[in-house]
């Protein structure tokens, strides 16, 4: 009898997922037409400390085929090499102030400029870490020809500058953040790419920035001002950037423990969903294992889900690279193994984690 349940347990757990993955394969992609939308633009890029190609970064964001547009960078300190960097380019600089302790260092440098740089139509902010396509600006203005269309975001491309293992996992960790944002039931601003309306920029907004118990994420903050008015959010695939990363192991557990604790703070649902989805690839990927060697060599049809994630991956890889190694295919093929059970694990350590390390500081997240 028990052995049925697991039988009839597994069985709806494989269908679930297949159908998951049919959505997937046959959904027809839905491409929005959005009239040559034109406005007074800001580009905030907060700064704090060096990043990776951090000059060719500002050099991107100062190219770009956008016409009416203004940059300023923005940090805690005049003596922060990001602003060095910034004003050996003419970029303008400010020096965000304000007693606003539960902000993160980006949130009050977002907010100070906000309050400092009025009369544009629309605020985008750019991280540091970002190289921009030179129609980066255009194509997240172009969405706002839609009149309740109040947030345009994107996702970044990870790219490992040199072989390193933790550079390769962050950046298959990436493509779930790709996900994340193609579905609009998951769907957030990302604070590293990402375009809003002058609109939202009231005395709720400052107040989630600053002193709400979201006031250490950005990208929280702006996406439940703009959820909370009935909005949307656009999500522009083409106009990803590239993030160039070097990660170690500790850099990119920091990362990892900051990105999933981020997101169960802003959208506790994605902590559920989250459970379920990756606790049934884990229960697939181990009971297809495990029950073909077992049981019976049927049970390796448990993995059907497992290749179609596969050849996903790979896929969206290769659309982001161009060419790829078959060492590389090989190395990827292990880690889209491996990480429904580091997700499972992300989540429940990130969920019970009360600080966050953040470039040299530790905030509250709980």
């Amino acid at each position: 009898m028990l052995l049925e349940i697991l039988y009839i347990f597994l069985g709806f757990v494989f269908a679930s997922m297949l159908i998951l993955d049919s959505r997937g394969i046959f959904a027809k992609k839905v491409e929005k037409e959005h009239k040559g939308y034109k406005a007074k633009a800001l580009v905030i890029i907060p700064v704090k400390g060096n990043d990776i190609n951090q000059k060719e970064n500002f050099e991107s964001i100062k190219r770009q085929d956008y016409k009416d547009y203004d940059i300023v960078a923005v940090a805690d300190s005049k003596d922060d090499p990001g602003i060095k960097a910034a004003k050996e380019l003419g970029i303008k600089t400010l020096i965000a102030k304000g007693p606003w302790l539960k902000s993160s260092g980006k949130t009050r440098a977002i907010a100070y400029t906000l309050r400092k740089m009025k009369g544009y139509e629309i605020y985008a902010i750019a991280d540091s870490d970002i190289k921009a396509n030179r129609d980066w600006l255009s194509k997240l203005i172009e969405p706002f020809s839609c009149g309740d269309v109040y947030i345009s975001t994107t996702f970044p491309i990870f790219l490992p500058i040199r072989p390193r293992f933790w550079s390769y996992v962050k950046e298959i960790w990436g493509l779930v953040g790709e996900g994340l944002l193609e579905s609009e039931l998951t769907r957030f601003g990302w604070g590293g790419s990402l375009a809003f309306r002058e609109e939202i920029v009231d005395n709720r907004l400052f107040y989630l920035l600053t002193r709400s118990r979201y006031a250490v994420s950005d990208d929280i903050s702006i996406t439940k001002r703009v959820k909370e008015i009935g909005k949307k959010i656009e999500y522009v695939k083409d106009a990803a950037p590239i993030v160039y990363v070097d990660e170690n192991f500790k850099s990119f557990i920091e990362w990892a423990n900051r990105q999933t604790a981020l997101t169960i703070l802003g959208y506790k649902k994605n902590l559920y969903f989250g459970y379920m989805y990756y606790g049934a690839e884990a229960i697939l990927f181990g009971s297809g294992i495990i029950g073909a060697f077992a049981v019976s060599p049927l049970f390796s049809l448990l993995l059907a889900h497992f290749v179609i994630s596969e050849a996903k991956t790979i896929k969206r890889v290769k659309r982001h690279r161009g060419r790829t190694s078959l060492n590389e295919i090989a190395l990827f093929f292990a880690i889209v193994a491996i990480m429904p059970f580091l997700y499972l694990y992300k989540l429940r350590h990130a969920s019970h984690m009360e600080h966050i390390e953040w470039r040299g500081r530790k905030y509250r997240v709980k």
